[in-house]
């Protein structure tokens, strides 16, 4: 279960840590954004809220770097990314999968985000969505990417 949640966090990006500036907040976020540079969020499981079906197995450190296309609206950044992953390690019943993501950072510096693990025909959810949520500094760090 792991896998699953480093895989729809998409750790596919390692941070070089003279590069990456850490940002203290929401408001900072947005400014960066506004300069066109990136944003990388680190999750650490282990200090969040998980609550769904394989939660309670989400341990560990996820990177998620926003992808291109992201909103700034309504004082909150949110990021989506859907990742067709074929079986998952522990879980060969599910079949191939796609695994989804939405994260939110909102003004008030709580990071949350729903994930899924979809039927790849139907997009039908084959597990119970996991909701994760993360304070700022506590569970959740955010790095702009220079």
């Amino acid at each position: 279960m792991r896998k699953i949640a480093l895989t729809i966090m998409g750790v596919c990006f390692i941070t070089n840590a003279s590069l990456a500036a850490k940002l203290q907040g929401y408001q900072e976020a947005v400014e960066v954004l506004k300069k066109g540079e990136r944003l990388t969020l680190v999750v650490d499981f282990d200090q969040c809220q998980i609550k769904g079906a394989h939660g309670a197995k989400l341990t560990g450190l996820s990177i998620l770097r926003l992808p291109e296309i992201i909103s700034v609206r309504h004082d909150q950044i949110i990021a989506r990314e859907i990742i067709p992953t074929g079986e998952i390690e522990g879980l060969p019943q599910l079949g191939n999968v796609y695994q989804t993501s939405r994260g939110v950072f909102s003004k008030n510096n709580q990071f949350s985000a729903t994930l899924h693990v979809l039927d790849p025909v139907t997009f039908q959810d084959k597990l119970e969505p996991t909701n994760i949520t993360c304070e700022i500094g506590s569970g959740f760090n955010v790095y702009s990417s220079r």
